[in-house]
């Protein structure tokens, strides 16, 4: 269904908000783990 897919889209967007800090989040860890190694 076109609908369903038109939602999705939207919730992707409201992810890529976040996905931003999320990208930080992961760099941010990265870099944890690597001073933890």
């Amino acid at each position: 269904d076109t609908e369903e897919i038109i939602e999705a889209l939207d919730g992707d967007r409201e992810m890529l908000r976040s996905a931003e800090v999320g990208l930080w989040l992961r760099e941010h860890i990265k870099e944890n783990l690597d001073e933890i190694k």
